[in-house]
């Protein structure tokens, strides 16, 4: 009759340890999985999933895949009309806590040539041009592209 000799303690100890140490990279990896939004619809659901949550306002309420503004505070669509998506706008802190984003397709209306005189303004992430406040620029580029 064979007989085992129980594991030593400090094995079970070590397997613990590194089944504990993977649970980070486990979720990390789930995350990772999901795919990137592709329509507008998709990203104005996850952006309002983040936390700190943000607030996503339709250009217009009769096209839900228009273009739409991001912000980081609740605003009305009256307070976000008359922003001007220029550098200049963007450097006086008229855009801080905002952002323009419209899916390029049929409707595209930011040109590409806009986006390399925005600079740090101004986005491409996956499908969706942007343009604003470029902190707020970077947590959105953060679930466009799942990261």
């Amino acid at each position: 009759m064979l007989i085992r000799k129980p594991l030593p303690r400090w094995s079970s100890v070590s397997l613990f340890v590194v089944v504990v140490a993977m649970i980070p990279l486990i979720g990390q990896a789930r995350r990772r999985s999901i795919s990137p939004p592709d329509t507008l619809t998709e990203l104005a659901a996850r952006l309002s999933q983040c936390t700190p949550p943000l607030h996503v306002v339709q250009l217009n309420t009769d096209m839900p895949e228009g273009p739409m503004w991001v912000c980081a505070r609740p605003l009305s669509r009256e307070d976000l009309w008359g922003l001007i998506r220029a550098k200049e706008r963007a450097q006086a802190g008229q855009w801080q806590g905002i952002v323009f984003c419209e899916r390029r397709g049929v409707n595209f209306v930011i040109m590409d040539d806009f986006i390399e005189v925005w600079g740090p303004y101004g986005m491409r992430a996956g499908p969706f041009v942007l343009f604003g406040d470029p902190n707020l620029l970077q947590r959105i580029r953060e679930v466009i592209l799942d990261r």
